[in-house]
């Protein structure tokens, strides 16, 4: 359901992460959410994701996602451009300040959105909570 709340946000004309009326479900939600264009340019984060990277939204919003290919083992991105459905991995990551820190885990989904053509128009992606990390990890390990 959260995945046709933010295409409808992409479909209104002029609309941005703050006049999304269900930006606070959105906000609240224990796992990270990104949704990608097709360029794997960020056109919205949610909160969690926002205190996991500790980067406020609005510098998310001038980012790509290839940024991260230095504290990421895995571009989920990529794969689904690739493949062209939706792909789900585990990933490690690195804090992005602290390049040197220790790898963490998490899982990590990806879901295209497709135009009239077929073509992959947005990328969302999902990301397992710290709270939820150690539940998925003991389940799929």
């Amino acid at each position: 359901m959260v995945y046709s709340l933010v295409e409808e946000i992409l479909m209104r004309e002029n609309m941005t992460p703050h006049s999304f009326p269900y930006l606070e479900i959105l906000n609240n939600l224990d796992i990270g959410i990104a949704l990608f264009d097709a360029e794997g340019n960020y056109l919205f984060v949610n909160t969690e994701l926002v205190n996991w990277r500790n980067i406020p939204m609005l510098e998310f919003l001038k980012m790509n996602v290839h940024d991260f290919l230095n504290i990421l083992d895995v571009c989920v991105f990529d794969l689904v451009k690739k493949k062209n459905h939706r792909v789900s991995r585990l990933q490690y990551y690195k804090n992005k300040d602290h390049v040197d820190s220790k790898r963490r885990l998490r899982v990590v989904t990806g879901t295209p959105i497709f135009d009239e053509n077929g073509k992959i128009k947005y990328v969302i992606r999902s990301s397992a909570s710290e709270a939820e990390k150690n539940w998925w990890k003991a389940l799929i390990l």
